[in-house]
């Protein structure tokens, strides 16, 4: 049996022109969040689940704009692929592929 696989290196991530981590959402994050919080590395988690509540999934475009923060992209999909995608395994996907 074969593996199928992915090319993630040549894969184009579908932009919409606005963003989804909205200024709103970002003023929110920053008086709620980063006060509470010793780094911000700690408010990854309550920036995606923001996401998360607003549109119900976590597109990659989004991903891309929480890591702009100040995190690096890799942090941010580390923690996604291990808090978010686990929930495929117990019949809910968190996250559509685009």
């Amino acid at each position: 049996m074969a593996w199928i696989t992915e090319n993630r290196r040549t894969q184009t991530v579908d932009r919409r022109p606005e963003p989804y981590l909205t200024d709103d959402m970002k003023i929110d994050l920053a008086n709620k969040y980063f006060p509470r919080y010793p780094n911000k590395r700690a408010v990854l988690l309550p920036a995606l689940h923001a996401v998360q509540h607003v549109y119900g999934w976590i597109p990659t475009q989004a991903l891309e704009e929480v890591a702009a923060l100040g995190l690096t992209e890799a942090e941010t999909r580390r923690v996604f692929e291990s808090e978010f995608a686990q929930g495929r395994e117990r019949g809910r996907a968190t996250r559509r592929r685009t």
